[in-house]
């Protein structure tokens, strides 16, 4: 357009370069059109083809990072019949599950020598918050199967007798944030020492290459996976 612009300002009245000028800004138009046409076009495709609940971001946003694996979906429970699911929740024993369960997040236990460092000094820099780092297994247990419980039938559960499980249940759900769109892993990087939460309450800087951590993506804003072995300055 700008070209087209200047052969237009200085065609000097001459006919045939005003044509022609004003012919190459009706291609660039066109193009411009066809440009954007294309980019609609992939950007609906991709929005009738996924997941909308896994719809985090625009198709051309580029994002590697570990794949996570699915959650097993739990047999519904019917509403008006009792189930397994009227059980209380499996108690937690490992003293660093029960740790968490009790409000202390933070724990640098079991994870990669580097991670503690370059996780600190990110968020140092970045003006980020650390909000979990290791999680026990058992802990991700327990996650799954308040999830399973309450996304496979126990939300909608009416039978008295499971209304005290069901509270409990539900509560945990709210209290740990979690979704029934987003299946909870059987495993984690958090339990493999490789994995830590930053807020960012100005917005997440993304993955920071110079400490060794890769974003998840704005399907889990918060979740950074450290590279095994690394130091930071």
């Amino acid at each position: 357009f700008v070209y087209a612009g200047m052969k237009l300002v200085t065609s000097g009245g001459n006919p045939e370069a005003k044509s022609a000028a004003k012919k190459v800004i009706m291609n660039a138009f066109i193009g411009f059109v066809i440009v954007l046409a294309a980019w609609i076009l992939i950007d609906t495709g991709m929005r009738a083809l996924l997941d909308d609940a896994r719809w985090t971001a625009p198709w051309n946003t580029i994002s590697c990072t570990a794949a996570r694996p699915a959650a097993t979906a739990p047999t519904p429970t019917t509403p008006t019949t009792p189930s397994t699911s009227c059980t209380p929740l499996t108690p937690l024993t490992d003293p660093l599950a029960l740790s968490m369960e009790s409000g202390t997040t933070v724990i640098w236990d079991n994870t990669d020598p580097g991670l503690r460092n370059c996780a600190q000094s990110f968020a140092a820099s970045a003006g980020g918050t650390i909000t979990s780092v290791y999680r026990p297994q058992q802990y991700q247990d327990h996650l799954r199967e308040i999830h399973s419980r309450w996304c496979g039938g126990l939300s909608t559960n009416t039978d008295p007798s499971c209304a005290s499980v069901r509270a409990d249940v539900s509560a945990e759900f709210s209290r740990h944030g979690l979704n029934c769109s987003w299946p909870v892993a059987v495993n984690s990087n958090h339990t493999g020492g490789l994995a830590v939460d930053i807020s960012f309450p100005s917005g997440n800087p993304g993955t920071s290459a110079t400490y060794n951590l890769t974003w998840f993506g704005s399907g889990d804003p918060v979740h950074y996976t450290f590279s095994a072995g690394a130091t930071c300055p």
